[in-house]
């Protein structure tokens, strides 16, 4: 699994999703769970403001991106704050050269070098 930020991540593809924080973002849970789902769109939520006759402008909330998965034919919005991970299945081939390469008696950079070229 690759670590994931929320700007990456692609529509229709599976991701694991570490939950820790809910929805808002602003309260953080001690038990993660984790979620497999399939990533839909981003929500851009508009945060609120209050203006006063003087022109001070209060943040009462900040703005904030959910992202939306599927789930279990459910759609769900998630925190930003979460961790998200692309999930990766390599090829039984790919993992064939790997095995291979890490068999060999050379030094770490050859090593790199040839996995550049596979």
């Amino acid at each position: 699994m690759i670590p994931t930020s929320l700007d990456r991540l692609i529509p229709d593809n599976t991701y694991l999703v570490v939950v820790n924080w809910n929805q808002t973002g602003d309260f953080r849970f001690d038990n993660e769970y984790r979620l497999i789902g399939k990533f839909i769109r981003h929500d851009y939520i508009r945060g609120r403001t209050r203006s006063f006759d003087s022109g001070l402008t209060v943040l009462l909330t900040p703005n904030r991106i959910n992202a939306i998965f599927e789930s279990r034919g459910e759609r769900i919005s998630i925190s930003s704050a979460n961790t998200f991970y692309k999930i990766v299945r390599p090829t039984k081939n790919e993992i064939k050269h790997e095995k291979i390469l890490r068999d060999m008696h050379l030094p770490d950079n050859s090593k790199h070098l040839i996995r550049s070229f596979l």
